[in-house]
């Protein structure tokens, strides 16, 4: 019997793998997601083609820029965005902007 995952956890799990930043092999992902590696490189084939990428309205992993893909403007003015914002605020910016918090802390630290 095959157990079914969502979209979101699909297009989540391909992002995880994807992530070069995270020092993690594909096999390393896959076991931490609990899918099988074939699974999780299956996925990440069908990330591909534009029919998965638009399964899911909500989340839209091609609209989304990669961490590494911001220029230092837009790095400076999501640092400048966030900065006196409390755990919630920050992780709701984080979230709609595609990031996580660590990346703001990663490029304030950088700038300084």
């Amino acid at each position: 019997m095959s157990s079914r995952f969502s979209t979101r956890f699909k297009k989540r799990a391909v992002e995880k793998a994807l992530n070069t930043s995270s020092g993690l092999t594909i096999k390393e992902v896959a076991a931490s997601c609990g899918v099988g590696y074939s699974t999780l490189q299956r996925w990440i084939g069908d990330s591909r083609v534009p029919a998965f990428k638009q399964m899911d309205k909500t989340y839209n992993m091609a609209s989304e820029k990669r961490p590494e893909d911001w220029s230092l403007a837009d790095r400076l003015g999501i640092i400048i965005a966030c900065d006196g914002l409390d755990g919630k605020g920050l992780s709701a910016l984080c979230r709609k902007s595609g990031l996580y918090p660590h990346h703001i802390e990663q490029w304030k630290s950088d700038f300084l």
